[in-house]
């Protein structure tokens, strides 16, 4: 039975990135719909995103420095900037 072909590195990062954008888009509607239907209070979903900022400031720190970190950084704080803007809401 051949083998099978292991995905190059780039083929590797759309991948992943592709799926941690899903993940992302994913959670965001949920928040928005749970604030919507008052299951999250707005400061709660803030103190969600603030904690998984610094969730992913330790990782980076704890793994060798890849561009992947620094742009979910940015992410994650355009969000917790954004989530407060009146015409999302």
């Amino acid at each position: 039975m051949p083998r099978k072909k292991k995905d190059t590195s780039a083929e590797s990062f759309a991948v992943d990135f592709a799926v941690g954008l899903c993940g992302w888009l994913l959670i965001v509607e949920m928040m928005g719909t749970l604030e919507r239907r008052g299951v999250l209070k707005e400061k709660d979903s803030l103190r969600v995103i603030a904690n998984a900022t610094t969730a992913l400031e330790a990782l980076a720190s704890e793994n060798p420095s890849h561009p992947t970190f620094r742009i979910a950084k940015v992410i994650m704080d355009s969000q917790l900037v954004g989530w407060n803007r009146e015409d999302l809401k």
